[in-house]
């Protein structure tokens, strides 16, 4: 299944720059429902440049039922560069929203920013010189800048480093830049997936030849992330479904021991040892999310029917 028929694209709106080169690196910007958010965001876009670069935006909405389309709108002519605003309508989530904006361009790269993050000054330039050398591409995330700081410690993935799936390495959609021939090849992203969908991603493309991530410690990105106890321990919840379904879905490529019973009770007993630490904002944060964790493992197990390990 291609990236085409996974996600389509229609509505579409030009600003009335054209352009006078191939495109290098399409920028996508996904959003659903975030029209009292997206300003800051797409701010952060407007301030980029890449001098020896010849760059585009496409602006997404996924199925808002707010103003969203028209804060979009607002924003075409404001942009440096040429910007679109689509509609993905196929289906509600990431993988439909960025297999739309594939669909739409022709450039040779494209570059994924969420909808409540932020892009750091020269992001764009530091991500498109990188996918020059490497076809796919891990921006580098900071977490301090848009969260609490009791928050922002409980986090720590793609910060120094990216992150792996047992020997494969993953990088996350946020921030993410990838070749669209290797986006097209593996067939873009899965929407089958709403947790998970990178890393089910970036074992499609370990598969090809002569294809590997790359880490840009050059491309600042800024997350935001979701604050409160009961956010975390959804998020670590929804995590371990997904984990679970990685191992039934490429049994191959992670080749993964099963984890045995006493193991998993271990991890229970850490937790209620943990649980003398929780006057710690950020150590109650990382305990509600192992707790999600553990429980979507057993959830998982029983819906997917495999009992994966680490």
């Amino acid at each position: 299944m291609t990236g085409e028929e996974l996600g389509r694209a229609d509505s579409v709106m030009t600003a009335s720059t054209e352009f006078t080169e191939p495109v290098e690196l399409t920028v996508v910007f996904t959003t659903h429902n975030r029209a009292d958010l997206i300003d800051e965001g797409l701010a952060a876009l407007a301030e980029q440049a890449w001098d020896d670069g010849c760059w585009d935006i496409l602006l997404v909405d996924n199925l808002s039922t707010d103003d969203t389309p028209e804060v979009l709108k607002r924003w075409v002519e404001k942009m440096p560069v040429t910007t679109r605003v689509i509609s993905a309508p196929g289906g509600r989530g990431p993988s439909f929203a960025r297999n739309a904006a594939v669909a739409a361009t022709t450039s040779t790269s494209v570059a994924f920013v969420d909808d409540d993050d932020l892009v750091a000054p020269d992001w764009v330039e530091a991500i498109g010189a990188a996918l020059r050398s490497s076809p796919f591409v891990g921006s580098r995330h900071d977490f301090e800048r848009l969260n609490d700081p009791a928050l922002a410690a409980s986090r720590l993935n793609q910060t120094m480093e990216l992150a792996s799936f047992h020997d494969v390495a993953v990088v996350s959609g946020a921030g993410m830049g990838c070749r669209r021939s290797i986006w097209n090849e593996v067939g873009g992203s899965n929407p089958d997936f709403r947790t998970g969908q990178d890393i089910d991603f970036a074992l499609r493309v370990s598969a090809l030849d002569d294809v590997s991530a790359t880490f840009c410690r050059e491309a600042e990105y800024h997350v935001r992330l979701r604050d409160g106890i009961l956010p975390s321990f959804e998020q670590g919840e929804r995590f371990a479904r997904a984990w679970i379904r990685l191992h039934k879905v490429h049994p191959d490529a992670v080749g993964a021991k099963r984890l045995s019973l006493r193991r998993w009770f271990r991890r229970w007993i850490a937790l209620g040892f943990r649980i003398r630490k929780l006057g710690d904002p950020t150590q109650r944060l990382r305990w509600a999310f192992d707790l999600g964790y553990e429980l979507g493992r057993l959830r998982g197990a029983i819906v997917y029917r495999t009992w994966a390990g680490e």
